[in-house]
């Protein structure tokens, strides 16, 4: 990637420089600093400040989650046009409160739309079957949130703690990116499509009936997590470890396993053949019931 960018020829040409520049310009349309970008990634200000003045360049993968923060993508980012598309663009909003409590919402889209959440706690809040759309959270704390039966669409959660007070049951998600999170709660049946887990601590929670499609699951790790009756369809594991969750009566549909461990889990004598028999992924001291 880095090659391509530097090789860009004619017109349309972008180098490291415009690069940093156009990240400076989409972190300040948030509102945030150097800092607050650079602990988004576990990097420190230098590193960012090194980005934007054009010394180094992220790497592909930092360049992807970097556009998903700024409601943007990598096409956008390197192009010609970016002066015109993003002064097309509606203005990113950094969030002023820190806390949204004791409320009940009908529409979370007043407070969230096309907005950054930072560090923002988020308790004792009522929004079921309230809508969710284009936003960031990051750092932020969910505790006593019930958002049911609610639909969300391009949501990006970084580096933030769902409580096991979370009720997010029955609910229907297209487009979210998951990085760095810790989840409990209640999850189960909802449908979650073109979804990304990255580096996700998943923990206590309750997936029953969850549905997963056209979806990836990177570098995260399940504990005492009920995925009974579970479907993933499309799905791709890679780096991942489940440990003492509940896998029974799962279906797998053209899923794709990589590196992916199964420890003192419980299965049914059907998901665990078709694991088991497969090869698909290295299983530890299953219970078979």
């Amino acid at each position: 990637m880095r090659e391509r960018i530097q090789n860009y020829k004619g017109r349309a040409m972008v180098h490291q420089l415009t690069i940093g520049k156009r990240i400076t310009v989409l972190r300040k349309q948030l509102n945030i600093t150097q800092k607050d970008l650079g602990a988004m990634f576990g990097v420190t200000p230098q590193s960012i400040s090194k980005w934007e003045n054009g010394s180094s360049l992220p790497n592909i993968v930092t360049l992807s989650v970097l556009c998903k923060i700024f409601f943007t993508d990598l096409n956008t980012l390197i192009s010609d046009d970016f002066i015109h598309l993003n002064e097309k663009s509606k203005p990113i909003t950094h969030y002023p409160l820190r806390k949204l409590e004791n409320t009940n919402v009908h529409n979370l889209t007043q407070f969230t739309s096309n907005k950054l959440l930072y560090r923002v706690d988020i308790n004792n809040l009522q929004a079921n079957e309230a809508p969710l759309i284009d936003c960031t959270f990051s750092e932020c704390a969910f505790r006593n949130l019930s958002h049911q039966k609610n639909q969300s669409r391009n949501i990006r959660f970084i580096n933030c703690r769902f409580e096991s007070t979370v009720d997010c049951s029955n609910s229907i998600a297209d487009n979210q990116y998951l990085r760095n999170n810790f989840i409990a709660g209640n999850y189960e049946n909802c449908n979650f499509a073109h979804t990304s887990y990255d580096h996700e601590t998943i923990n206590g929670a309750n997936f029953k009936g969850i549905h997963f499609t056209s979806s990836t699951c990177t570098d995260s790790y399940f504990e005492k997590v009920n995925l009974t009756s579970a479907v993933f369809k499309d799905h791709i594991f890679y780096r991942t470890t489940m440990k003492n969750c509940n896998l029974t009566n799962i279906t797998f549909q053209d899923c794709q396993f990589y590196e992916t461990t199964f420890e003192n889990c419980t299965f049914d004598k059907k998901t665990f053949n078709f694991l088991a028999t497969n090869g698909y992924a290295k299983i530890l001291s299953p219970k078979i019931v």
